[in-house]
């Protein structure tokens, strides 16, 4: 008596083979996701780093006596602002001692990306030789 040979794969080895590539391409599929949008993350960051360089830039080669005139907010184009603030960028001066020698400037960058809010803050001293 004869048994049949076997020639090709089973119904049950496709489907197996076949759940196995599906659980492969939505593993990819993830991590393409998270990578995208860690991309979109680091491009927002340096987009607002670069914003706030550019405007300590602006306030330190601006030789005004009165650093402090550079205090409030400044926008930042492609950064949406969160809820409840104007801008990107807010800027504060504070003396540090009691004369206004010293000025502690602080540039913090908040924006909106996917219903997270993101920060990123730079602080400088500098002093103040106007007086």
């Amino acid at each position: 008596m004869r048994h049949p040979t076997q020639d090709g794969f089973s119904l049950l080895e496709v489907m197996v083979g076949m759940s196995i590539l599906a659980l492969g391409l939505m593993a990819s599929t993830a991590s393409m996701v998270t990578a995208i949008n860690a991309k979109d993350t680091t491009a927002d960051r340096d987009l607002a780093l670069v914003a706030i360089e550019g405007t300590l830039e602006d306030i330190l080669t601006n030789q005004f006596y009165n650093t402090g005139d550079f205090a409030g907010f400044y926008p930042v184009l492609g950064l949406t602002p969160p809820e409840g603030r104007s801008n990107v960028i807010e800027v504060k001066v504070e003396e540090q001692n009691g004369n206004g020698d010293i000025l502690r400037i602080t540039l913090e960058a908040q924006w909106l990306r996917r219903e997270t809010i993101n920060t990123q803050t730079l602080v400088y001293l500098h002093t103040n030789r106007g007086g």
